[in-house]
């Protein structure tokens, strides 16, 4: 039980048995990780990372309730990231205030039953992020928010591998897609739920899509767009 918080080093932290025997529990004390390592590479690997709340930002609300990096070039594998909350980015909250060349990596890793408004189990804003091979399901918030498995503002994303099932928001109940460049590929898209528009996927802000190989079912929206809204 305790929260991590890592400044101005390149390191990586692996657990030695995986998520499964080795937890970091938060204990609804901030975000169970704390990164801001800009400049410097940091992975982090093996872990169950539970019961956080994210840290208040400069607006007054809580980003990252599992894991926040700061523009922090971030590898992320092997974890369960499970059971937290914040207002953007319940599970894992990718920052940065202007544009950033940063790219980080979430691969290997379940992302599940994270509760946010905006980005329920994924939040990325000014950043490159390329999400493979992972699980990002039971996330979001009812009946407010948007991106209820992922959300991409002002950035560039990709998705490879990923099955993205089971996630409700008011807009976006699987992706939010804003201002940004996405590319979707071998990637399962399946019974998301959105209040409003884009069950699957919202897409908008000038953004860019392109999906390849992906199956998109079983999405419901109670406005447009069940499979996607664009």
């Amino acid at each position: 039980t305790e929260n991590i918080i890592i400044n101005d080093i390149s390191i990586s932290v692996i657990s030695l048995n995986g998520p499964s025997s080795t937890s970091i529990d938060g204990n609804y004390m901030g975000a169970v990780i704390d990164v801001d390592s800009q400049g410097d590479s940091i992975l982090i690997s093996g872990f169950t990372i539970k019961n956080g709340i994210g840290e208040l930002l400069d607006e007054g609300s809580r980003y990252g309730g599992g894991i926040l990096s700061h523009n922090t070039t971030l590898t992320l594998d092997s974890l369960i990231v499970e059971n937290n909350e914040s207002f953007a980015g319940g599970g894992i909250c990718f920052y940065e205030m202007e544009s950033s060349e940063t790219h980080s990596i979430v691969q290997n890793s379940i992302v599940q039953n994270n509760i946010a408004s905006e980005g329920g189990g994924i939040f990325t804003i000014n950043q490159f992020l390329s999400v493979i091979n992972s699980t990002i399901e039971g996330n979001g918030m009812t009946p407010y928010g948007s991106g209820g498995g992922i959300q991409a503002l002002v950035a560039n994303i990709s998705i490879v591998d990923v099955h993205i099932i089971n996630n409700h928001s008011r807009f976006g109940g699987g992706i939010y897609i804003g201002s940004t460049q996405a590319d979707i590929e071998n990637s399962i898209i399946s019974n998301n739920l959105s209040d409003s528009k884009g069950g699957g996927i919202w897409v908008g802000s000038g953004s860019q899509l392109g999906i390849i190989k992906t199956l998109i079912s079983d999405n419901i929206s109670d406005g447009f767009g069940g499979g996607i809204f664009i």
